[in-house]
């Protein structure tokens, strides 16, 4: 009877945790999605896309062999853990997570060129205020 015990057992209600090698490509599609300015949107597909996790991950490894016959090795690699990583329950609320992770870093980086920029830049000098780009005094 202990089969009964986990019959209908499901993963915890928290995010799931991820493998050193499921990390990889979770990271890669976070921080590209950060990077491009698109966390809004990505954080509105994998909230759209939450009931059907399962069922993604579940396309992905029938989708296996054709993925397989033309990607590289290292990719199927990461492309086989990405999908047994969408199979856990939690595997959305780590994601956006780890969105809003490379979206901070992103836009601290951002910021911090920017000031650095804004640094950068010559002071004016009493003979450039006031005038137009003609020469003349401004009223």
């Amino acid at each position: 009877m202990r089969w009964l015990k986990h019959a209908f057992a499901i993963d915890p209600p928290e995010p799931a945790e991820p493998t050193p090698e499921q990390q990889a490509p979770i990271d890669w599609m976070c921080s590209l999605a950060a990077r491009k300015h698109l966390t809004t949107p990505a954080w509105m597909a994998l909230q759209i896309c939450r009931p059907l996790n399962w069922v993604g991950a579940m396309t992905m490894h029938f989708l296996s062999p054709a993925v397989w016959a033309i990607t590289p090795d290292r990719l199927f690699k990461n492309y086989r853990s990405f999908a047994g990583y969408l199979e856990h329950r939690g595997s959305i609320d780590y994601m956006v997570r780890r969105l809003e992770h490379f979206e901070a870093h992103y836009q601290e980086l951002e910021r911090q060129s920017t000031q650095r920029t804004d640094d950068e830049l010559p002071p004016k000098s009493e003979h450039s205020r006031g005038r137009r780009a003609d020469g003349r005094e401004e009223a």
